[in-house]
C-alpha cells in the first residue's frame, strides 16, 4: 500500500510542477497589471472548491518535490477548509473587485468586497515579485 501511495505522491507532483508554471511565477508588466485580478479569482475559487490540485499549482514548486509535497498538501487543506468555513453556503454578492494601488513595485493586492441583506466580507489576495524577475508569486494563506 505504502509503494502505490508512493508512486501517487509521484506522478501527482510531476504533473503539478508541470502545472506549476502557470500560477507561480507567472508574469506581469507591473504591480497594476490586470492578471492578478484573474490569479486572485482563480484562487479563490479553488479554495472554494476544494481544489487541492489547482491550490498546489500556486505553491513554489521547491514544496512538491516528494519529500515535501505530503506538508504542502496540508498547508492548502488547511487554508481552503479555512476559506470554506468562513465563506462557504452564504450568498454573498461581489461588490468590489479591484487592484490595490500600492507604491512598491514588489508587491500587488487586490480587494475583494462581498455583500449580503445583512453584512459584508472583506477578502484579497496579495503578491510579492520574485527577486530579480519580472515573475510573481501569491501568498498562500
Amino acid at each position: 500500500m505504502k509503494k502505490i501511495l508512493s508512486v501517487c505522491l509521484i506522478l501527482l507532483s510531476n504533473e503539478l510542477l508541470a502545472a506549476s508554471t502557470d500560477n507561480f511565477g507567472f508574469v506581469a508588466s507591473n504591480n497594476q497589471d490586470p492578471i492578478f485580478i484573474e490569479k486572485c479569482s482563480e484562487y479563490r475559487n479553488a479554495k472554494l472548491a476544494n481544489d487541492i490540485t489547482t491550490l498546489l499549482t500556486f505553491v513554489d514548486p521547491k514544496f512538491l518535490e516528494k519529500d515535501l509535497i505530503h506538508k504542502a498538501t496540508k498547508h492548502v487543506r488547511k487554508v481552503s477548509k479555512k476559506y470554506n468555513k468562513r465563506f462557504g453556503g452564504k450568498s454573498y454578492q461581489l461588490s468590489e473587485n479591484r487592484l490595490v494601488e500600492n507604491s512598491d513595485e514588489s508587491l500587488a493586492g487586490v480587494k475583494v468586497v462581498w455583500r449580503s441583506e445583512k453584512s459584508s466580507f472583506h477578502e484579497g489576495c496579495a503578491f510579492d515579485k520574485i527577486t530579480s524577475s519580472n515573475k510573481w508569486k501569491i501568498r498562500v494563506k
